[in-house]
Formats: C-alpha cells, sequence, structure tokens
C-alpha cells in the first residue's frame, strides 16, 4: 500500500524518564508518525468518516503522554502503537519518538518503532 498519513512535529510536553529530575519535570518531546492507510474509498466520497483523522490520532498521543509518567520512550511509544491499532484501521506504524532536551551536546535523541498491524 502506497497511501499514507503522517504527523509530524508534534510536540508534547510529558514526564518521561528513569532520572529523579525526569520525574519531577515536564520536558518536551517531539512525536513523528507515518500510518499506512487505504486512502482510495476517502478520496472517492470526499468525508472524513472514511479516513483516518489526523486531529483525531494526535488528540489520542497526546492523551497517552500526558495521562502519567513514563519511565521509558521505547514503553510509551508502544502504547501509543497499540492505541493507534486499536482505534483506527491502519495496517502500519511507523513512530519517532524524540528526546530534544536528553542530551545536551545532541539535538534530539530517541526511538524509531515500526510495527505492522498483528
Amino acid at each position: 500500500m502506497q497511501d499514507k498519513i503522517f504527523i509530524e512535529g508534534l510536540m508534547l510536553d510529558a514526564s518521561v524518564g528513569i532520572f529523579d529530575w525526569e520525574k519531577q519535570k515536564k520536558q518536551p518531546l517531539v512525536i513523528d508518525c507515518v500510518l499506512d492507510v487505504d486512502l482510495r474509498r476517502a478520496a472517492l466520497s470526499n468525508d472524513i468518516v472514511d479516513t483516518v483523522s489526523y486531529a483525531e490520532v494526535a488528540q489520542r498521543i497526546e492523551a497517552l503522554v500526558t495521562e502519567q509518567h513514563h519511565d521509558l520512550v521505547e514503553y510509551l511509544a508502544e502504547r501509543i502503537i497499540s492505541d493507534i491499532f486499536e482505534a483506527f484501521e491502519v495496517s502500519k506504524i511507523k513512530l519517532k519518538l524524540s528526546k530534544p532536551e536528553a542530551v545536551a551536546s545532541a539535538h534530539r535523541v530517541g526511538i524509531i518503532l515500526e510495527r505492522t498491524r498483528p
């Protein structure tokens, strides 16, 4: 499938990390995701019900990121992916989660996960 929906540069303040200071002070996360979705029906109907709303995806990601502290970005990213698969007709997800302030000498550090619907 070649159709994709993407969200790029979703910036959220999150409580994430294993160090004491990370548990007490929120820090920025930057999230990019690419969703493989069949967009043919929406392209023909011009109706939002026939597609995946990137606004709804972004809202779900924000809710998961901000609801509680997460020790590992790996855990948080896997939760986000699982939630998107449960809520939307998506066949594959590529999720990049970056922590811009985690390493002083780096612009960003983070992870990239790719998952196909189970």
